[in-house]
């Protein structure tokens, strides 16, 4: 993992973003039916039957905005882990996230999903700012 201060000059640096989901608890054998997308582009679509690990890139300076579908109701699906460049920001930073179904019902930070609906995690700063914010970093100037 890299810090702020060491990369700061390197702005063409891409950062790695990371995901683990997987079927949480299967009674009636529903499985996930999902869509996962970071900055709109498309990285899972379709029925996960087991853990999952994907990956995909974003510049350093882009914002990251995440987004997981869950296309009809299930027994329970988990998103188990998001990493960027290295650093857990699920299950470690979920109350940052948004979850409503389709109806139109927001449940509140979860990284459990059993309900159709949109779950979504936006980070709407460079990655390193926003975590410098998250952690309580303090003030970061502007160069």
């Amino acid at each position: 993992m890299n810090s702020f201060s060491k990369i700061i000059n390197n702005t063409q640096k891409n950062l790695t973003v990371s995901f683990t989901v997987c079927p949480a608890r299967l009674k009636n054998e529903v499985f996930p039916n999902i869509n996962l997308c970071v900055n709109d582009k498309e990285l899972l679509n379709g029925i996960v039957m087991q853990e999952l690990h994907v990956s995909t890139q974003v510049r350093l300076l882009d914002t990251i905005d995440i987004k997981l579908n869950l296309k009809e109701n299930c027994d329970l699906m988990l998103i188990k882990n998001i990493e960027v460049d290295g650093f857990n920001i699920i299950p470690n930073f979920i109350e940052h996230s948004t979850y409503i179904t389709n109806d139109g019902i927001g449940s509140g930070p979860t990284e459990y999903l059993g309900v159709a609906g949109e779950w979504r995690f936006l980070i709407n700063e460079p990655f390193y700012n926003w975590k410098h914010r998250a952690t309580g970093g303090g003030w970061l100037l502007t160069p």
